[in-house]
């Protein structure tokens, strides 16, 4: 039989099997950079005098490509294996489908950047570019255009397979960090309850402790009074520390990786940005034709280009564009201006910065339509392109309305997305220090609260037999160290947790404490259910302290009974004392109905005209019997 928590981690598990969003769109990325490679390297082959094996060997080194790529990306395998691996497969079909490879070095920068560590990285995955410089040609192409074509693509390309990465490991390392980051909170909570409790409630166990030693030697009435009137001012602290409702919660740690992760998506899509707005300047400046003025199209891809970063650039504060419902319209036109009015011979060049805009749609629009949008440019492409544009370039160019919008939308989402998880990892260590102050309080109240008591009473009996009879005062001292001392070695234990109950032993206390203020007790018993031993010593413990704080108990009955329908507990006293006129209920029934729920208990309680019970229910054990002889 499984309990909640079990179920709540078994849904657990069978949701991490699913992949999260960001992988969503990192594997969307792969498969838009496939589809449009392959369709740029089949309209490259398309000459019918090359041999039949160039294409399928071109588009099995593609595909083996990205597939190191997303092994490098997942982190799935050696990581300096798979980058070997890769450079094989970007820069070794040079050498045998020659100048219509290519390129792929920004495959090579992103893996770089993904597995070594900065700024060896930057700087290889700068070297990786270039590199296919000295690689890369196409005939009839001015070197110029080449350089340009290598170096901004290739940045393009880095950043593009690079970020959703980075923004997908962050997320899932995050997330990982967010149990050790509670548990971390917790051993520090405890190191601090430790010291708070070891300067309240230690120091008054040891005056009472070095009372007794002085008591012992020479007992008087004065100072057994004393050593009563210290039990009962940490009685009074303990119920203080012991109180929930005084518990407050700590404060959200602050989370330094939340401002850093914003700050370089905000750099990434600059990158993008900037690579694309040259890549269509650089374009324009090789075609070198009246169509395309070059002042007339720097003022519209850099107005563009600003429209760009107010609605579609990440914003760390998590703030909203002003206005953007008018201003992101007046975007859309700009951008579809840039692509129907002819100013360029070729208006597919000025594509690039234009679909960045789709992105922002969808991040500012934050609908599910919006992601048709997308769909509605790539319709539209095969209109911009010129007439006798080949069926593979136009697929090339139809995958980068989506893979744009995937890169902002990813890009943009790295600051909330990483500000919420970081709140989440927050609440959840905060959550976890509250837990575990309220465990501390509750075994304050249950392992110290019955003790302190018994100290008092007994501290109170032996000064009043002192003066009549003397061997019995000096037996109920003799009784009063091995307390203290039990008092405050369950004291050092509490904050770990490593406190242990016992109901035979329990059992034996209570009719001792209650022996002692003045009460004739009854035990009835049968054997203890061994899983439930621990909570039934902590509910004896408790209803014996109240029995002693809160009546004038003259008979007290304890009755364990185990069957097969569970396990009942019934601790019954006459003379209680009057209902509080508030109706309050005490911090004590407060902590044992939470401990008994937790297990599927319950308990109930029942004041009659003279007497008072505490009713306790326990589901079957299915563990063995716990020896309870008394």
């Amino acid at each position: 039989m499984h309990n909640p928590q079990q179920k709540m981690r078994a849904a657990e598990v069978r949701v991490r099997r699913w992949p999260r969003p960001q992988w969503v769109l990192v594997g969307a990325l792969l498969l838009l950079g496939v589809l449009g490679r392959v369709a740029n390297l089949m309209d490259a082959v398309a000459n019918p005098g090359r041999p039949p094996w160039v294409p399928v060997l071109g588009v099995s080194a593609i595909v083996s490509a990205f597939a190191v790529l997303a092994l490098i990306q997942l982190r799935w395998w050696r990581p300096q294996v798979l980058l070997v691996l890769l450079a094989v497969l970007v820069y070794g079909p040079y050498a045998i489908i020659g100048e219509v490879w290519g390129p792929l070095s920004g495959l090579m920068g992103a893996a770089l950047l993904l597995t070594l560590s900065a700024p060896v990285s930057w700087v290889l995955a700068a070297v990786a570019v270039v590199a296919e410089l000295a690689l890369y040609h196409w005939p009839g192409t001015p070197m110029f255009r080449l350089l340009g074509i290598v170096a901004f693509l290739g940045i393009n390309v880095t950043i593009t397979h690079f970020a959703p990465v980075y923004m997908a490991r962050q997320l899932d390392e995050m997330d990982r960090e967010k149990e050790w980051l509670a548990a971390h909170s917790v051993a520090v909570e405890r190191q601090d309850m430790t010291a708070r409790l070891s300067r309240t409630l230690g120091a008054d166990l040891m005056s009472i402790l070095h009372a007794l030693r002085e008591t012992q030697q020479a007992p008087t009435r004065a100072g057994l009074e004393w050593i009563a009137e210290l039990s009962r001012a940490a009685l009074d602290r303990a119920r203080s520390i012991a109180d929930v409702r005084h518990v407050d919660p700590p404060p959200l740690p602050v989370n330094e990786r939340t401002a850093l992760s914003s700050r370089l998506a905000w750099w990434f899509f600059v990158s993008v940005l900037v690579d694309n707005s040259i890549i269509v300047l650089f374009d324009t400046a090789t075609y070198n034709t009246e169509h395309s003025p070059i002042w007339l199209l720097s003022i519209l891809v850099g107005l563009s280009g600003a429209l760009q970063l107010y609605h579609g650039a990440p914003r760390p504060d998590g703030s909203t564009p002003l206005a953007w419902r008018w201003t992101l319209p007046i975007h859309l036109a700009l951008g579809a201006s840039l692509a129907f009015l002819p100013v360029h011979p070729s208006p597919d060049v000025l594509t690039p910065p234009v679909v960045l805009v789709l992105g922002a749609c969808v991040v500012r629009m934050r609908r599910g339509w919006a992601w048709g949008l997308p769909a509605l440019a790539t319709a539209l492409f095969p209109f911009l392109l010129p007439a006798g544009t080949s069926l593979a370039s136009i697929l090339n160019w139809c995958c980068l309305p989506y893979a744009s919008t995937i890169l902002v939308y990813s890009l943009c989402r790295i600051p909330p997305v990483t500000r919420q998880l970081a709140q989440t990892r927050a609440q959840a260590a905060r959550t976890a220090v509250v837990t575990e102050r309220l465990r501390v309080a509750r075994d304050v109240h249950d392992l110290l609260g019955r003790a302190l008591a018994g100290i008092t009473l007994k501290a109170e009996l032996a000064a009043r037999l002192l003066e009549r009879d003397t061997a019995a005062a000096r037996a109920e001292i003799a009784e009063l160290a091995p307390m203290a001392d039990s008092a405050l070695a369950e004291l050092r234990a509490i904050p770990d947790g490593a406190t242990r109950a016992s109901f035979a032993e329990e059992l034996t206390s209570a009719r001792g404490v209650l022996e002692a203020a003045g009460s004739q007790v009854a035990v009835e018993h049968s054997p203890t259910p061994a899983g439930h031993d621990q909570l039934l010593a902590v509910v004896l413990r408790e209803a014996v302290t109240n029995v002693v704080r809160h009546s004038r108990a003259e008979r007290t009955s304890i009755l364990l009974t185990t069957d097969e329908d569970g396990t009942r507990l019934h601790i019954t006293n006459d003379h209680p004392s009057p209902v509080c006129e508030d109706g309050r209920t005490g911090t004590g029934l407060t902590n044992l109905t939470l401990r008994l729920t937790a297990v599927g208990g319950r308990l109930t309680a029942d004041r009659g005209p003279h007497t008072f019970t505490l009713m306790v229910a326990l589901p079957v054990d299915q563990s063995q019997p716990a020896s309870c002889a008394i």
